[in-house]
């Protein structure tokens, strides 16, 4: 719930539950999803996301978008 509670935009992420079996045994697991029309793709669900490897992953989508992110002081998520 790390990811949701650093979400800054209310809806971005949200939770399913899903059934895995293994070995027989089925267990009940939420999984975090991401919906991309209101995602800004600060990136902030992936650095306090515990799971490793993280569970969502942020990808931005053009170099526009970055210099969009940069004119609000967003640097998580900028290549390497």
């Amino acid at each position: 719930l790390e990811c949701l509670a650093a979400c800054p935009i209310s809806g971005a992420i949200y939770w399913t539950e899903e059934s895995i079996t293994f070995r027989g045994r089925t267990n009940t697991t939420r999984v975090p999803h991401v919906n991309e029309e209101l995602c800004v793709a600060c990136g902030l669900c992936t650095k306090t996301c515990p799971a490793r490897p993280e569970a969502i992953t942020v990808h931005l989508a053009s170099e526009a978008w970055m210099t969009e992110l940069s004119g609000i002081g967003c640097t998580v998520g900028r290549s390497r």
